[in-house]
């Protein structure tokens, strides 16, 4: 009650003498069901070229070519879309409930070739994913949304690994990894995940 107090605070009359108790804040019925609501996670995005291993697509450099791409989410889940570059677009209905089995959307045959400009080596690359809650109202904070890069080049091995960022805390910053090893089809579904498939990523 404290927190749901504290965010309309500032709608008390300011002290006129400084005596005045003002509590922890002004209670309301509404913020109690729109704030600090359940929220989906969002498990890793992930790729993999012809059949072969899902890999983490975070920072990777991937082959211009075809490739496939997954993400999953765990409820409560309404919708989860995912956006890879412009260029290949897929949603999913959730459960709609809290304990339903995680939602996963994978696109199949996306390809990345269109990607790079005439003339270039590499381009670089976003995925949007996105998975709505399930409280309907607009003002409610259960959406949840994450962007990522990665690297699309004709030739992987070609692309310079880029200087390290510095790093205040004296750790290591990870760089672009190179790819471990490609149909238009988009397949939704719920079905069961391994933890690490869905265990949060930092920048979510």
């Amino acid at each position: 009650m404290r927190k749901q107090g504290a965010y309309e605070y500032g709608r008390l009359a300011l002290p006129t003498d400084n005596n005045e108790y003002r509590g922890r804040g002004f209670l309301s019925a509404r913020n109690a069901v729109v704030y600090d609501q359940a929220q989906p996670t969002l498990g890793m995005v992930e790729y993999r070229v012809d059949g072969g291993e899902w890999t983490n697509l975070r920072d990777e450099v991937v082959p211009a070519g075809r490739v496939s791409v997954r993400v999953s989410a765990r409820s409560p889940l309404s919708m989860l879309s995912v956006d890879v570059a412009g260029v290949a677009q897929a949603h999913a209905p959730g459960g709609g409930g809290y304990f339903d089995e995680p939602t996963t959307v994978t696109i199949d045959d996306v390809d990345l070739a269109s990607l790079i400009p005439e003339g270039e080596e590499y381009v670089t690359a976003r995925v949007q994913v996105s998975a709505l809650g399930i409280n309907a109202d607009r003002h409610a904070d259960d959406d949840v949304s994450r962007s990522l890069s990665f690297t699309v080049a004709r030739d992987p091995g070609a692309v310079p690994a880029p200087e390290p960022e510095p790093d205040p805390g004296g750790g290591q910053r990870c760089r672009p990894r190179r790819p471990r090893c490609a149909r238009h089809h988009v397949r939704a579904s719920h079905e069961r995940a391994d933890a690490s498939e869905l265990c949060g990523e930092p920048g979510s």
